[in-house]
């Protein structure tokens, strides 16, 4: 190959800065909407001011991933203040049941023939999560599978914009509908992984007796 790529590695990623840099602004705006909405909290919150940090993680990181994927900050209205809306609350608590039982254990793990009886529930969780996460990102990754097709965007401007324009090399869609759909779903559980891990190191902080 002769194209000049600067790629670095941070952990097991590896960063493309023009691909960072692409996304900067994404993130410095969802930066400001934070700090709008830790304000508001401060100003207008009826118990002397307190901010809980775990809520405000969330609040921030999932504005980003959705931010960076689909373009758009809310799913519905939102909240007065840059809070997030029923649909978003909704949307968040549905990522982090998946979260929480994709390395979950129970006794059909270890007898497989109990599997089909969903003895724990866990199975049923999960179908639910999974249709919340459904009825919100499909309409978005559909519609702008058909904005690609019918010629109305030629230029990626989110990371769904990069999955639904990639193309092999007889220029044919290399990602299918699922498969695009299933990509944005482990993007999300990714971020909401790193959430989890930071609000745990968060509750962590705050509980020392340090401060």
């Amino acid at each position: 190959m002769n194209a000049e790529i600067a790629c670095i590695r941070l952990g097991n990623v590896h960063m493309i800065p023009e691909r960072h840099r692409w996304l900067y602004e994404k993130r410095v705006e969802e930066a400001d909407n934070l700090v709008h909405y830790v304000l508001n909290q401060w100003k207008n919150g009826d118990e002397g001011g307190l901010i809980d940090l775990r809520l405000v993680a969330q609040h921030y990181c999932c504005n980003v991933t959705r931010k960076l994927i689909f373009s758009r900050r809310y799913l519905g209205e939102g909240k007065a203040g840059g809070g997030l809306g029923f649909e978003e609350e909704e949307y968040v608590d549905a990522i982090f049941a998946c979260v929480t039982h994709l390395y979950s254990f129970c006794i059909s793990d270890y007898l497989p023939f109990l599997r089909g009886l969903d003895l724990e529930g866990h199975e049923k969780i999960v179908e639910d999560s999974t249709s919340v996460l459904e009825k919100y990102n499909n309409p978005i990754i559909d519609d702008k599978i058909q904005q690609w097709r019918d010629g109305k965007k030629h230029q990626a401007q989110d990371l769904l914009d990069v999955f639904v324009s990639l193309t092999d090399d007889d220029d044919a869609p290399l990602l299918s509908t699922d498969e695009i759909k299933a990509q944005v779903n482990v993007r999300l559980f990714c971020c909401e992984m790193t959430i989890d891990a930071l609000g745990d190191s968060i509750s962590t902080i705050a509980s020392s007796s340090r401060l």
